[in-house]
């Protein structure tokens, strides 16, 4: 497996590095319909990429998710019994290089990694409409132990973790869950190999038109 240490790496250097290649949160902004997920974006991405200057999301949602993911590898194994670690490196796709994968912890003994995500309680719920009454329906996104059910409206998490599957070579990934900090819930992900294809594929594509410097999607506006 390849890879570049990030143990010693200046966040500039780390965010540098994300730069030159396609990230987990990058891979649902390119294969996901921008009418269901607002932020699927690749010309927004490709745009990112071919920039010299460096950002990242100020945003307090992502600053929360930051702060709080230790919180939530040590929730999942406390609930589960599973020991997990950090593992430091920013990994490079053997066969795809160009597909990185920076994990937020990797079970400890086994090459399975873990997920670890925060949403609040509106978030966490699906609108279906207004009922006889005239009053709001929703269901839960989420279902205790239905991964499949659960994440079918999650698709850009579903994506995420079938791309670091990809990167790594891994069958298995975990998904532990802060739900408005009152419901803890945790799913197994296995590698859904139709799914990993579409993704190198999709993802091949659009790297070769960062690598060209080709923006088809402005031509395509015009």
């Amino acid at each position: 497996m390849n890879y570049v240490s990030t143990a010693n790496l200046s966040r500039e250097e780390w965010l540098r590095l994300r730069k030159g290649g396609i990230g987990g949160s990058d891979a649902w902004k390119i294969v996901l319909d921008p009418a269901e997920y607002k932020y699927a974006d690749p010309l927004q991405l490709y745009l990112d990429k071919t920039t010299d200057e460096v950002e990242e999301s100020d945003s307090l949602a992502a600053q929360m998710g930051t702060f709080l993911e230790p919180f939530v590898a040590d929730l999942y194994t406390a609930h589960t019994g599973i020991r997990v670690h950090r593992w430091n490196r920013l990994i490079i796709s053997e066969t795809h290089p160009f597909m990185r994968a920076d994990i937020d912890r990797k079970i400890y003994g086994k090459n399975e990694g873990l997920e670890c995500k925060t949403i609040g309680e509106f978030a966490a719920r699906k609108y279906l409409g207004m009922d006889e009454d005239g009053k709001r329906i929703y269901v839960d996104r989420f279902i205790e132990g239905d991964m499949e059910a659960s994440l079918q409206n999650k698709l850009d998490w579903y994506t995420q973790m079938q791309h670091y599957m990809a990167v790594t070579g891994w069958d298995m990934w975990h998904l532990a869950v802060l739900i408005g900090n009152r419901q803890f819930l945790w799913y197994d992900v296995p590698r859904d190999q139709p799914w990993i294809d579409m993704l190198i594929e999709k993802e091949a594509a659009f790297w070769d038109c960062v690598e060209r410097r080709e923006n088809i999607w402005e031509s395509m506006e015009e």
